[in-house]
């Protein structure tokens, strides 16, 4: 408790210094002419009716961060960011609207408390991990007090690992309240014994069922054309159902940044140059060559004789020998051999073909699995192929179709006469001889001899890009489209250059990506398209994504609220349609049987289905439909409907046949089944309300 009230003590001066930085930060931006924070700009959004300004949001998304990266152990990438600025923006969605709640409901982190979380019986996960003694298998206390100790008395050294611990530990005290009153509504959801009973009859009461159904596709379109009034009555009476988003429609080009045969050699040049330092560099000095010169991680392995990559397989493996560039995959890979480790362990590479001999079978049966067994083995000696011969009479189905390909495997792993019989080979091929063990009999084929050797190798990976040259050319032509005043000087610009104009239809301010367009970029130009000052038919400036640069156009814009009927014209005319079809198939099969119905509609489906229950809704050619279970269910044996819609068709059902369930007295299983997705969803919903509650207003995507 003192190392950390020590700690604690410290804050002031790191939290001081981090709010310094952003203050420096924020008047750098605010004395650009840029910046998003001048005028009304600075307020991300409203909660419970409070502002929550620019500055706020972001000092929370930094602390999201950096947890983050003490989850994961590195920072969260474009990708993850969104995420993470959700995830920074619900947080202050329940510490504004709900901080008076946890008060009165006694709802808080004792001091005590705090210090089980991060040295006590209850550390919390994220932060446990880093002390996880993978030979003990469990948290080892004593290194988490004596990294504390080292931060508290060497503050200066470890600045960083300080400062994360403190905004660690003040993240405890924002989620921990938030955890205990997510629980308390967790604990809250049950399942009664009725509803246990009723989902068990849902899921065992069982209906047979004929039916016909009748596709609206049995009509030609042209036989069923909406007039004017009948869409605009549909539209009328289902206005709510064209409540939209604000939206925005673009159209735009790219302009790939593909490297050129040039750019190729150029890198190529590069690594050559590359591979004569790294033969000169020593080993201990490797790890800083490789990391400063590499795009890839992991970049030091440990290889077995058959496991290294195909291009040193014909290489004279000596320390500190280079090989390379080689070209492979649009990338130029470097080698260097670092040297031979010697394991602890032995390993030998082996496949295997296993006859089982189960527990309790006879020694007659076992005489005849041996015998079968012992024909395989000499067909092998023959000659016959083993990969062939493991999948087709190997009873181990986890590699029988890899050929019974066991892999590299450490002394010690399989059973003992196995272990005995691969680790004493002493050349590879066929083992004359059947192994027994308690699984059955093995042919095994040792496909590398006992080693306790690996070949270290360290790796230097180079992905072919667009040099700055290239770059700049892509980017010139781009800028030529940016200069484009209005839509139509776009439109001549694209025919000019013989380019495609892509088109994106219904972006809302929120979304991240436009078509397969991802990345930080992406929210640049969804942003440059809802700002209030891009004006229909304007150009953008060149946007810059990682592999390409695209210049776009604001084709249209649709504010939020009921969209008029022109812009859902097309997706009520395939439903006014369907409305027309269905009185016409009803006006000619009404009154008639099921098996006349085929009579008058050859491409009618007539079925009938067994075992239809509310857990199984599927019929065959018409698909899963609860709507039509719902209503089989209220009808009586042997009662035939009347003709109804449902999804894309008319159909008539009858039930042929009811099965009622087995009486049982527990009904505990369904209660679990019901109250686990409950309990899974209650934080959803929890935020759902606080949310609706609080009059949140989230603005944070004009910002990101």
């Amino acid at each position: 408790m003192a190392i950390i009230t020590k700690i604690r003590n410290r804050a002031g001066l790191s939290i001081g210094l981090i709010a310094l930085a952003l203050l420096a930060f924020l008047a750098t931006d605010l004395l650009s002419g840029s910046s998003k924070l001048f005028g009304n700009k600075d307020v991300v959004g409203e909660i419970a009716g409070e502002e929550i300004e620019y500055p706020d949001f972001q000092n929370k998304v930094e602390e999201l961060k950096v947890r983050y990266a003490q989850s994961l152990g590195r920072q969260p990438n474009e990708s993850e960011m969104p995420f993470v600025r959700r995830e920074a923006w619900n947080e202050m969605v329940y510490g504004q609207a709900f901080q008076k709640d946890f008060e009165k409901l006694g709802i808080r982190i004792t001091p005590e408390e705090l210090v089980d979380m991060i040295q006590g019986n209850n550390i919390e996960p994220r932060f446990a991990q880093r002390f996880f003694n993978p030979e003990t298998g469990e948290i080892d206390r004593n290194q988490i007090v004596g990294y504390i100790k080292t931060l508290q008395s060497n503050p200066q050294q470890y600045y960083q690992q300080y400062v994360d611990f403190i905004l660690f530990e003040q993240s405890l005290k924002t989620t921990r309240p938030r955890d205990k009153y997510t629980k308390l509504f967790e604990l809250s959801t049950y399942v009664t014994k009725a509803e246990a009973k009723r989902e068990y009859e849902d899921a065992n009461t069982n209906l047979t069922l004929e039916y016909a159904f009748v596709p609206y596709t049995v009509i030609p379109n042209e036989e069923a054309k909406p007039s004017e009034a009948q869409l605009k009555a549909y539209y009328d009476e289902h206005k709510k159902d064209f409540d939209r988003k604000a939206q925005v429609s673009l159209e735009y080009v790219a302009f790939p940044l593909n490297a050129s045969s040039s750019d190729s050699a150029l890198l190529r040049q590069e690594l050559e140059a590359l591979a004569t330092q790294f033969a000169q560099v020593p080993f201990e000095e490797d790890t800083t060559f490789v990391a400063s010169n590499s795009d890839t991680r992991n970049n030091f392995n440990a290889y077995f004789p058959s496991e290294l990559p195909d291009e040193l397989v014909n290489e004279q493996y000596e320390k500190g020998k280079v090989v390379g560039p080689l070209l492979k995959d649009n990338t130029y890979i470097l080698y260097k051999m670092n040297g031979i480790i010697e394991n602890a362990k032995p390993h030998v590479k082996a496949r295997h073909i296993l006859f089982e001999v189960r527990q309790g079978t006879s020694e007659e049966d076992k005489a005849k699995i041996k015998a079968d067994a012992q024909d395989i083995l000499k067909r092998l000696q023959e000659g016959a192929d083993f990969g062939f011969m493991a999948n087709q009479y190997s009873a181990d189905k986890s590699n029988n179709t890899k050929g019974g390909d066991l892999g590299w495997f450490t002394e010690g792993a399989m059973v003992k006469p196995f272990n005995d019989a691969v680790m004493n080979a002493t050349t590879t091929g066929l083992i004359p001889r059947l192994i027994e063990t308690d699984f059955g009999f093995h042919i095994i084929r040792v496909d590398a001899t006992k080693t306790s050797s690996q070949y270290g190798v360290a790796t230097i990976v180079r992905k072919i890009i667009a040099s700055e040259k290239t770059r700049e050319g892509a980017y010139q032509l781009a800028g030529d489209f940016a200069q484009c005043q209005q839509a139509t000087e776009y439109v001549d610009k694209v025919k000019e250059n013989n380019k495609i104009s892509l088109q994106a239809l219904s972006i809302e301010q929120t979304d991240n990506n436009i078509n397969n367009l991802t990345g930080n970029g992406v929210r640049e130009i969804i942003r440059w398209a809802f700002n209030e000052e891009t004006s229909l038919g304007s150009v953008s400036e060149v946007f810059e994504l990682e592999d390409q640069y695209i210049v776009a156009m604001l084709s249209e814009r649709q504010t939020e609220g009921i969209a008029p009927l022109e812009k859902v014209r097309q997706e009520i005319l395939p439903k006014v349609r369907n409305e027309l079809k269905a009185k016409m198939i009803i006006e000619k099969i009404n009154g008639k049987k099921i098996d006349q119905v085929q009579s008058i509609y050859p491409k009618a489906i007539v079925e009938t289905s067994d075992n239809v229950n509310f857990k199984n809704t599927m019929l065959r050619g018409v698909g899963g439909v609860s709507s039509i279970i719902g209503k089989a269910f209220t009808m009586k044996k042997g009662e035939v409907s009347a003709p109804f819609e449902e999804g894309a068709g008319i159909i008539i059902i009858k039930v042929e046949d009811k099965t009622d369930p087995v009486v049982v007295e527990d009904f505990d299983t369904y209660g679990t089944r019901l109250a686990m997705p409950r309990s899974a969803q209650m934080e959803v919903q929890l935020l759902r309300a606080i949310k609706k509650v609080a009059e949140v207003k989230d603005n944070t995507a004009k910002y990101f």
